[in-house]
């Protein structure tokens, strides 16, 4: 194996940890703001993501993170972009394009929750017998062959449209 070759660009770590050192959040989840949606038995899309992200025993869902497990799946991933990418973040962040570049992490992460859902996890718990037959009455997330075949948390799709992402910066 040949050796590898690291340059250090003073000027261009300096501009990048300037920029990190301000403080800059990127939010991913159901964001105040975003699509929020009420369903039949009173819960909203805040609330429905936290029984969904972490289970409700009083309500019989098992856990099914979609946030969480985006992260296990994809942070590996987010690295690798960063490291391919870092001469065009560093050109962003120099040309004071530092929040457009963090909008573009923040989609991309939507993005990739998106994902998760379309994955179904992967391992969410099945469809409990009890949710097909609910399924099977209402008639939702139609065009399967079966409601054992519907994807999870996608009965009416609200809850993955009000997944969105924002960027704080003090």
């Amino acid at each position: 194996m040949g050796d590898v070759e690291y340059k250090f660009d003073q000027k261009k770590l300096e501009t990048i940890m300037d920029f990190l050192s301000r403080s800059h959040t990127v939010r991913i989840g159901i964001i105040a703001g975003s699509e929020i949606t009420v369903y039949d038995d009173g819960l909203d899309s805040v609330q429905l993501g936290l029984v969904h992200e972490f289970g409700s025993k009083k309500r019989n869902i098992p856990e099914r993170s979609f946030l969480r497990k985006t992260k296990a799946n994809y942070a590996y991933k987010f690295l690798a972009d960063v490291y391919e990418g870092r001469d065009k973040i560093y050109k962003m962040i120099s040309n004071g394009q530092g929040e457009k570049f963090l909008n573009q992490v923040g989609a991309k992460w939507v993005g990739w929750v998106h994902n998760t859902f379309k994955e179904q996890g992967p391992g969410w718990a099945p469809h409990s017998k009890r949710n097909l037959a609910r399924r099977k009455r209402t008639g939702r997330a139609k065009g399967n062959t079966g409601p054992e075949y519907w994807p999870l948390l996608q009965d009416t799709g609200a809850l993955l449209r009000s997944i969105s992402h924002e960027v704080i910066s003090e």
